[in-house]
């Protein structure tokens, strides 16, 4: 079913928040070297093609759509870093994009916003804004917006993942994740496979908002990488007796946050990418052999935690 995109926010009682002050005039947000902007700042947009001669560009939190009873939906975690490859060709892809046409019908589903900041050597800084969901449409401006945004946010991807791949991550220790948090941390808007982790939990289900949960042990991280995505799930049935639903959330050595959630028939469902097409969404089985590992983890105490449609506060600014 496809509809207006209008409709889908009218019928879903969603609304826009925050950051209604946008444009040129709006003065470019300081300390972009070194961390995001607030959730609800104002938004420097180009208002059409970006200029040239931007040296860097930094992943943000969008403006986050947000239900009317006050519900924030997750935006995802972006990466600490800023991007300083192929930062022009970033460019070039935003001024290339087509205007979206007047009439367009777009899947209702939904996603998060995500805001590119590129910054200048002279100081100045401005935004464009993918939207993950619906036409994949990119905002440069207020009430302007180009077609096919799925390009520049996979782009960028491209080119973060060359820039770690020309160094190493830092040297730092990397705690497993708490549980507590297993159903409203969003994970990084970045590739989950192939499998990096540094740190692990097994996040279990344990009744109606509860979870129990276990760290991997380093000597299982390994296996976890080799086998939790080995093989692509067939559209079957169980081959096994039903198993709980489970989350392992993750670490990865550049302190991404990733999680692959487990279902009752050993289904691993890894979230998609923004920027690569919905059709290339996949599941893969987990092998018995390292399920039966899972399995033998000892679970911690009960846990409960807040139900993700409750009332959220703003979405934290990653550093």
């Amino acid at each position: 079913m496809v509809v207006l995109v209008a409709m889908v926010a009218s019928a879903c009682g969603i609304r826009d928040s925050g950051a209604r002050d946008r444009g040129p005039e709006v003065p470019p947000p300081a300390g972009l070297e070194t961390s995001c902007p607030a959730w609800d700042a104002p938004i420097r947009y180009a208002e059409g093609d970006l200029p040239e001669g931007a040296s860097r560009v930094r992943l943000c939190p969008g403006p986050p759509i947000v239900a009317r009873d006050g519900t924030i939906h997750d935006v995802g975690i972006q990466p600490p870093e800023v991007l300083t490859t192929r930062v022009e060709d970033l460019v070039d892809a935003v001024n290339g994009l087509e205007p979206v046409p007047a009439e367009l019908a777009c899947p209702s589903d939904g996603g998060p916003r995500l805001t590119y900041w590129f910054t200048y050597p002279d100081g100045d800084a401005r935004a464009v804004t993918f939207e993950n969901f619906g036409c994949e449409n990119l905002i440069v401006g207020e009430d302007v917006e180009r077609a096919d945004g799925h390009v520049v946010a996979r782009l960028f991807t491209e080119a973060l993942l060359l820039q770690r791949a020309a160094t190493s991550p830092p040297a730092q220790a990397i705690e497993a994740p708490d549980c507590r948090g297993v159903h409203a941390r969003p994970g990084t808007v970045l590739p989950h496979d192939p499998v990096d982790l540094a740190s692990a939990s097994l996040c279990a289900e344990a009744g109606s908002y509860r979870v129990r949960g276990a760290e991997v042990p380093v000597e299982l991280l390994a296996e976890l990488e080799r086998g939790l995505l080995a093989e692509e799930a067939s559209s079957g049935g169980c081959v096994k007796p039903p198993r709980r639903f489970a989350v392992v959330l993750g670490y990865t050595h550049w302190g991404d946050l990733v999680r692959y959630s487990i279902d009752a028939c050993g289904r691993v469902s890894v979230p998609r990418t923004p920027g690569w097409l919905r059709t290339d969404e996949q599941a893969f089985r987990l092998l018995p052999e390292l399920g039966a590992q899972l399995d033998a983890l000892p679970l911690g105490p009960v846990i409960r935690f807040t139900p993700p449609t409750s009332k959220t506060t703003p979405p934290p600014t990653p550093g």
